[in-house]
């Protein structure tokens, strides 16, 4: 199967089709006269508001399964014959004029994407910052990670997403609370907490303008099931610049590796239906404030009046290591840097190791402690006397040391691990209200109500749901619940080792 390759991009300054990407700021560069070209964004915001029908991207075809994927290009910069795996890559060089060929031309089946966002940090500023996001998180992580974390084994990789224009008529109707008071009925064990609260019909009519809403194009990096995966820190080094995206060039990809598509629209409209409901709610919460009791949407209804699907390689910095799990299973961790806006994130594996010598260790020299003192005092006085109380420090000592550092080392395992870094995609995805008509209207007031929330409240977002359908934690309520945690821990320590020595001190001399 012979195909044509893309026209030619020739330099406008000499003429030479010998362009990769320039190191330093990823924009195309001449190696012919060294002079940089200058490629205008292709993907610029604002236009949403002009967007009718369902627009899909050539690069966003269905892929073909069956596709050959041993292709011969023809160059057409000298008319030489390349072959080229595609199951490896999607790109290659004529090994006559250098030029580099790719499988653009070919019938649109997926495999080549609308747009390309360049790489903007070098390897060097993506190691750096990996090294900044590790800089607390190394006393307890796997030997191996730090033995292998070094520059060269950091990777430039493009990695597809699905970047998605949509317009939305919405139209919302339902009930809403507001708390006007909260008080107390009964006392000591009987006593309870009572609301009053005014009752509001609530509508709301309104366009929502969602633009570049991006979504993993990959079933790989799609998932993010915590025990199986760490995918879920690529995901949170999101939002990409994409309004800076220009059109699909294979010399963008040179020195760097690339991840083929493999889910099409179908597959991913339902999540984007869903992520757009949730920009929906967080863009009009600043409408309903008031209501901190929560609403109950009786009506909602979506109509899409216009819809844009791209797809996208977007440059990512990875390091990645390989931890082996008990059952044998490989668990792979990622740091990962977006190449754009430096935003870093990652898992880092724990040594378990030495979690458990730090939290047994230091129980295991205070008793061996022990019995040398009980030795020691038998041997010598002949009775047990200080030996005892230090003997009941010890149990004290042991408790609160195991139960404190206990809840650190877990603790330490989801701070390592990222648990629940996500894409804010609610907050950081560009969307606007537009023709917004509100309706608020005072309706009923209850009195002494049991619960602190309205009943059947469904104002909370779609993606507060994962995939195995628990709920979500909040990731400000989950840090701030770790924070309660170590204070406690800390504190269970400082007892242990500090408090009661004092204790036991004090009872050994009103004792003799």
């Amino acid at each position: 199967m012979v195909i044509k390759s893309k026209t030619v991009l020739r330099c406008p300054h000499c003429g030479a089709s010998n362009i990769e990407p320039d190191g330093k700021d990823g924009r195309l560069k001449c190696h012919s006269c060294k002079q940089i070209l200058d490629v205008e964004s292709t993907n610029q915001s604002g236009n949403v508001e002009k967007l009718t029908g369902k627009v899909v991207g050539e690069g966003a075809q269905n892929i073909i399964p069956d596709e050959e994927v041993i292709l011969t290009l023809k160059c057409s910069s000298c008319g030489a014959e390349v072959v080229i795996n595609t199951s490896e890559a999607m790109t290659a060089s004529c090994p006559w004029c250098r030029h580099m060929l790719s499988v653009t031309e070919k019938m649109p089946n997926g495999a080549v994407p609308d747009l390309v966002l360049p790489f903007k940090l070098t390897r060097k500023e993506a190691f750096i910052k990996m090294q900044e996001f590790l800089r607390d998180k190394t006393k307890h992580a796997n030997v191996q990670m730090i033995n292998e974390f070094k520059e060269e084994n950091v990777r430039g990789v493009f990695l597809p997403y699905v970047v998605i224009d949509m317009r939305v008529k919405a139209q919302l109707s339902g009930i809403g609370e507001e708390l006007v008071r909260r008080y107390t009925v009964g006392s000591g064990d009987d006593a309870e907490t009572r609301y009053d609260a005014n009752v509001y019909k609530i509508e709301r009519d309104f366009e929502l303008e969602v633009d570049d809403l991006t979504i993993e194009a990959s079933s790989d990096k799609l998932n993010h099931d915590r025990k199986r995966t760490t995918n879920n820190v690529i995901s949170a080094i999101m939002p990409f610049d994409t309004e800076n995206a220009v059109d699909w060039d294979p010399r963008y990809l040179r020195g760097y590796s690339s991840e083929k598509r493999d889910l099409n629209i179908a597959e991913l409209d339902r999540k984007a239906k869903n992520q757009t409901e949730d920009i929906l709610k967080y863009q009009l919460h600043s409408t309903i404030k008031k209501y901190d009791r929560g609403i109950c949407w009786d009506i909602v209804r979506l109509e899409q009046k216009g819809v844009q699907w791209k797809t996208a390689y977007l440059p990512v910095w990875l390091f990645s290591v390989v931890e082996v799990k008990k059952d044998g299973a490989p668990f792979k961790h990622y740091i990962a840097v977006n190449a754009r806006t430096g935003e870093t994130m990652g898992s880092v594996p724990v040594d378990k190791n030495k979690l458990l010598l730090n939290t047994f260790g230091l129980p295991v020299i205070i008793w061996l402690l022990g019995k040398l003192i009980t030795f020691m005092e038998l041997a010598i006085v002949g009775e047990r006397i200080f030996s005892a109380l230090f003997s009941a420090f010890s149990v004290v000592f042991v408790l609160f040391w195991m139960i404190g550092y206990g809840i650190y080392a877990l603790t330490c395992v989801n701070k390592y691990r990222s648990v629940q870094a996500r894409h804010n995609f609610e907050a950081e995805t560009r969307a606007k209200i537009c023709n917004l008509r509100s309706d608020d209207e005072l309706i009923d007031y209850l009195h002494g109500l049991r619960h602190a929330e309205i009943q059947d409240r469904n104002d909370n977002k779609k993606s507060d749901i994962d995939d195995s359908g628990k709920k979500r934690i909040d990731q400000t309520y989950e840090q701030e619940r770790q924070r309660k945690i170590i204070l406690f821990a800390v504190l269970g320590i400082i007892f242990g080792m500090f408090v009661m020595p004092i204790i036991m001190m004090l009872l050994a001399i009103f004792l003799f």
